[in-house]
Formats: structure tokens, C-alpha cells, sequence
């Protein structure tokens, strides 16, 4: 079984089928098996040893031979419009024209833990050379479709893969949304095709794969072909994304959970954690104003009794930069909160570059609840050992004697110390006393030791109770497994005092595990 597992860098895909016009506003969704061998082909061009052709036949070929099926991620469509300019010469009438830009954007519907679309042939197992050859090509490609849509391709050739197929060449019976794409032909029919056209036509006719897959747009329209000569159209049955069920009747809960993908030149790293926040609550300050003509109360603070709005970025990669930012309020988003979310797309401050946020999806408590294990929501929880991501920035100031020693309570414990204050704080976020606090010395990501006082520990803007400046991290016990976000201390609602799980979550026959129904409410 091969599998090429794509990510969509800027949450968006962009591209045009073949039998439509740009401006239709549709979109190939998803990409086309056709497409992905052009792809395959194209990069071939960026390698410095170019392979050759009897090379990339031996890859090509299987892959053409047989239809892919796909895991495509739960989505949403949407598109922009621009009014193009145009030199009318001195004549009267419009000076513009509207173009529409449609895209699909992945991962962003509710019920999604990732973006990633998995392309799968499974019976195909390509030897070494040629999974060789396929990493060293998924490798050049940088995007699929238009040259916005930045693509990252993984290549994999597992002996079990269970990914849900949801898009597969139809069967007949089968009532799902039907989509049209471009294939190559077999070769057996390609053949037998040639045969007939290069008696009838005069026009140049491609005879193997690689002519086929290197036919240029402009000669085939020249030549006056109706269809790309070597292709065929086949049709998928594409299943709608399972999207949790909200309790008929009574009053739909309101989502608490908002996910951003960050895109950028250069994303921030872990150590401008709390910079980001205030980059990102600055800028939900702003969308809410212009929704409701004042900023609204849930993401300002002010006025607003346990419902701020809390923005906490996320290194859900581990490479130490951060790369989505969570927003969790819990009262719940209205509906006026919800229009904000959705109203920005650039946030700004944060170091010399603007960064593109994309909304991945709201979620409630029970939806959440409802995902099935994922490690790209594991900062969610649940988990018995919680290790320290960002500083715990102390709210008080440890009591001291008069010679400066440490004043120590009747349990031997330093009053108001970095511990006394981590368990007030669970306390207060109503979750249990854990067994263990043990303190640690640094960040362990992307392959390098960050100390604690590398971090910004200090809001830039805004007030809020705080101790000493310095930062501490600790790994904390519980007796039974617990559910996040969780984050302590001050500058909790931007990020500082994370904790994220020191343990990967077992999966579970019924989700994320019976624990989880006890999660306490996150700060």
C-alpha cells in the first residue's frame, strides 16, 4: 500500500479542473490522479541527476495503472472576489473586471483534527529504487494546483494503513456526492486508442505515459484535440465529512474551543509565546470592534466576570515554533464572538513579518470530547503526567523571613513558593490535588534545551497580579488522568504557564477514553 500524505501549508488549495474556466469559481477537489503524476513529472525537472525515462516509467506506471483512493479531511469552500483593472484605451465603460478566486480550504470544518489529505494506491508496492526516486520528487514539490496552494508530501508504504477511505472510484448503487477527475488512461486502452488516431489524425499523437503526462496545455488546444489525448475521466463517490451531532431540541450549546493554523515567512519561535498572544488579542479586539462597533467584553476582559477570552499558542509539531494558536472561552463564543473569530485573517506585531491565520474550526465541549485520539490536539489532554511548555510566572511573592530564608509552612512546604503556588492554582481551576510537583529546568524541543528565562515573561501592554520575574517549569502528577488546556499563573489567558501532556494518550474503542467525561472546565 502507498500513501502520500499532503499538507496544505497556507490552509488553503487552489486549482482549476480541466473542463473548467478560471473564473467559474469551481475547484478540483480533491486533486485529480492526474495531477498528481504532472506534479511527479514536473519535479523531476528540479533534480540535479535528472532521472530517466525507463526510471521514471517503472514509478509512473503502477500509479497510472491503478486508481488512488483518498482520506480527504473534512473542509469548507469559500472563495474571494477582485475587481481586475483594465486599459480600456480612452473608451468609455468599465474599467475593471471581476475575477472570482475559489479554494477549498482542509481542515476546517468541525469534526477535523487535521488538514492533511492522504492519497492512497493500495495495490501498489514500489521497489527501493523507485520509492527512492518518489521521496526525492515529493521532495521538490512545493505546491499543488495554483502556486499559492504550498504543499508538503509525505511519502509512506505501510503493509496495514486504516485511514477511512471517503472518496473512491463510485460503485453503482452508491448515493454520495459524485466528483469527475482527470486519470491517465490504461495502457492496454492508450494503446489501442493510438492504433486508430495515428491512422486519422495528423496531429502529433503521445504514445507512452511520459509523452502523455508532458503534453503541453497550448499544443493540445493547437491541435485542436476535445480531450487531453492518454486521459480519461473517472468518477469518485466522495462521502460526506462525519460532522458531530448537536441534541435535537433545546438550546444548541455554544462552542468554547477556536483553532488557528499560523502561516508565515518565518514563524515566531516557542520563547515569543506570550508576544504572539497579545498580537492575537489585539487583533480579536480589533475584529470584534468591527462587528459589533465596540470591542467586545469576552475577548477585552474588562467587565466580564470568569468569560476572557484565553489565546494560547501552540507548537503542536514540536519543532520549537509555534504554528497554531488556540482560543478557549468558557462561556462559550455568541454569535457576535463567532463573526469576530472569523472576521481576520492577518495578525501583525510579532517580530518584522505579518502572519495569515486560518480558522480550522470551532468546536463545543462535547464535540471536543467526541474526537478520537489525536496528536495534534494532545496540548487538549487528557493525561495524568503534565510537563511544563511554557513558564510558570509566580502571582504572588514567596514569604521570607527577616534573613532571607525561605518561611515554611506546617507541612515543610515554602509558603506561597513555586509549588504552594502551582496547587493553589489547580485548586482554584477546581482540579485535584496532584501526588506529585516536581520541578524542571527547560524546554526540550526541536533538538535543543531551551532554559525557562529565554521566554518573554512580561506582558508589553496591559496590567495583571505577578511575583518575582523569574520563570519556573514543572511536571505534574495527578492520581487519575485529567483534561486540558491547561495553564497556570500569571499571563494564563496568553499563554504563559502551559502544560501540555508528558505522555501520548492511549487511543480508545469509544474515543478519547471514559475518563475524559470528567474533564474539569480549563482555565
Amino acid at each position: 500500500m502507498l500513501v502520500l500524505r499532503i499538507r496544505f501549508l497556507a490552509g488553503r488549495y487552489h486549482a482549476t479542473g480541466w473542463d473548467h474556466q478560471v473564473n467559474e469559481g469551481t475547484v478540483e477537489w480533491p486533486p485529480s490522479p492526474w495531477r498528481l503524476l504532472r506534479a511527479l513529472v514536473a519535479a523531476s525537472y528540479r533534480l540535479a541527476a535528472r532521472p530517466a525515462d525507463d526510471q521514471l516509467t517503472a514509478l509512473l506506471g503502477p500509479l497510472a495503472e491503478n486508481l488512488p483512493s483518498y482520506r480527504v479531511p473534512p473542509f469548507t469552500e469559500g472563495h474571494v472576489r477582485h475587481y481586475m483593472p483594465l486599459d480600456n484605451k480612452g473608451l468609455p465603460g468599465d474599467k475593471s473586471s471581476l475575477i472570482f478566486d475559489a479554494f477549498v480550504a482542509p481542515g476546517t470544518a468541525p469534526g477535523s483534527r487535521d488538514g492533511a489529505l492522504a492519497v492512497v494506491w493500495p495495490g501498489v508496492e514500489l521497489d527501493e529504487s523507485s520509492l527512492g526516486l518518489l521521496r526525492r520528487l515529493c521532495d521538490q514539490i512545493s505546491y499543488l494546483g495554483r502556486a499559492e496552494s504550498w504543499a508538503e508530501i509525505e511519502v509512506h508504504q505501510d503493509g496495514e494503513v486504516s485511514l477511512g477511505f471517503n472518496c473512491v472510484p463510485a460503485r453503482d448503487g452508491v448515493s454520495m456526492k459524485r466528483v469527475r477527475l482527470m486519470a491517465p488512461a490504461r495502457r492496454a486502452e492508450h494503446l489501442a486508442w493510438c492504433h486508430g488516431a495515428t491512422a486519422s489524425s495528423k496531429a502529433r499523437v503521445p504514445t507512452t505515459l511520459l509523452d502523455v503526462l508532458r503534453q503541453d496545455v497550448g499544443d493540445v488546444r493547437r491541435q485542436a484535440w476535445s480531450a487531453v489525448p492518454g486521459t480519461r475521466w473517472v468518477v469518485y463517490d466522495l462521502a460526506p465529512a462525519s460532522l458531530p451531532r448537536r441534541p435535537a431540541g433545546g438550546r444548541s450549546e455554544l462552542p468554547t474551543h477556536a483553532l488557528y493554523r499560523m502561516a508565515g515567512p518565518v514563524l515566531p519561535t516557542v520563547e515569543k509565546t506570550l508576544q504572539t498572544a497579545e498580537c492575537m488579542h489585539k487583533a480579536l479586539v480589533r475584529w470584534s470592534d468591527r462587528v459589533s462597533g465596540s470591542p467586545q467584553a469576552l475577548f477585552t476582559g474588562q467587565e466580564s466576570v470568569g468569560g476572557h477570552a484565553a489565546v494560547l499558542p501552540l507548537d503542536l509539531d514540536r519543532d520549537g515554533r509555534l504554528d497554531h494558536l488556540l482560543v478557549r472561552a468558557g462561556d462559550g463564543f455568541d454569535r457576535e464572538a463567532r463573526q469576530a473569530l472569523r472576521g481576520g485573517r492577518t495578525i501583525h506585531g510579532v517580530g518584522a513579518y505579518a502572519f495569515t491565520v486560518t480558522l480550522l474550526g470551532l468546536w463545543t465541549q462535547a464535540e471536543l470530547e467526541a474526537l478520537p485520539p489525536s496528536d495534534e490536539l494532545r496540548i487538549l489532554g487528557p493525561a495524568r503526567r503534565w510537563r511544563s511548555a511554557t513558564p510558570f510566572v509566580l502571582v504572588r511573592h514567596p514569604k521570607l523571613r527577616s534573613d532571607g530564608t525561605a518561611r515554611l509552612g506546617p507541612d515543610g512546604v515554602w509558603l506561597d513558593g513555586p509549588e504552594a503556588q502551582v496547587r493553589l492554582e489547580l485548586r482554584r481551576r477546581g482540579l485535584p490535588d496532584p501526588l506529585r510537583v516536581d520541578e524542571v529546568g527547560g524546554l526540550s524541543v526541536g533538538g535543543r534545551e531551551i532554559p525557562w528565562y529565554r521566554f518573554q515573561r512580561r506582558r508589553l501592554g496591559g496590567s495583571g497580579r505577578r511575583g518575582p520575574d523569574r520563570g519556573f517549569g514543572f511536571e505534574i502528577t495527578f492520581a487519575e488522568p485529567v483534561g486540558g488546556p491547561l495553564a497556570l499563573g500569571y499571563g494564563r489567558f496568553f499563554g504563559l504557564g502551559q502544560f501540555a501532556p508528558a505522555e501520548r494518550r492511549a487511543s480508545h474503542p469509544e474515543g478519547r477514553g471514559a475518563e475524559h467525561a470528567r474533564r474539569p472546565a480549563p482555565p
